[in-house]
């Protein structure tokens, strides 16, 4: 959402159950697709809800297991949704497919 938006955009990403680390997949592909890697780290969504955090106008919680979870309160009232997605970090398989 960052590259493709421009300045009308800014996402930030981050997990109900953070890792302490980005996927090593996850680095592949934004390298591949040449997208820019500075400041990416795992991080949980309770940051964002802190009171020093970013207001957000939208949430979208996006793998389906999150689709159950509880999600913090989130200040000014953004807009949520989900979007379901398989667990991206259950994937096998060891090639960049295009």
């Amino acid at each position: 959402m960052n590259h493709l938006g421009g300045d009308r955009f800014k996402a930030f990403s981050a997990g109900s159950h953070p890792r302490g680390e980005v996927h090593p997949k996850t680095i592949e592909v934004l390298t591949h697709e040449s997208y820019d890697l500075s400041g990416l780290r795992s991080k949980s969504w309770t940051e964002f809800a802190q009171p020093n955090a970013p207001l957000m106008d939208f949430i979208f919680t996006v793998c389906d297991q999150a689709a159950g979870e509880a999600c913090p309160a989130w200040s000014g009232q953004p807009i949520t949704a989900h979007w379901g997605f398989a667990e991206p970090t259950w994937v096998e398989g060891s090639r960049l497919v295009r």
